[in-house]
């Protein structure tokens, strides 16, 4: 079965930072197997939404929609080893720096 890796971004989520909820933006690395590039766009989507539910300093309220949406999908070979997952990595909405290394990865 092919392996992807895909980037996962969200934007405007109430996190938990030093005990004040702040709204932030985030990107998730993931690596998975599917059937086709269709297939690991939904699974990728689908489990980061998931992980966001469970994560302890997401904050979600009545009515919230998760702004989650894929970055960008490739198929990696199987035996290469540069596919690795990243935890969730926040940032303010406003960081144009960071964005710009986000962009260029």
């Amino acid at each position: 079965m092919p392996k992807f890796r895909a980037v996962v971004e969200g934007q405007n989520f109430l996190f938990v930072l030093d005990d004040e909820p702040q709204h932030l933006d985030f990107h998730r690395s993931i690596c998975l197997d599917a059937e086709c590039i269709d297939s690991a766009s939904e699974q990728a989507i689908c489990c980061v939404r998931e992980e966001l539910h469970s994560h302890e300093n997401v904050m979600f309220q009545s009515g919230d929609s998760l702004n989650v949406s894929l970055g960008y999908i490739e198929q990696v070979d199987v035996l290469d080893t540069t596919c690795t997952e990243q935890g969730f990595i926040w940032y303010f909405p406003d960081d144009a720096v960071f964005e710009h290394k986000l962009k260029h990865q």
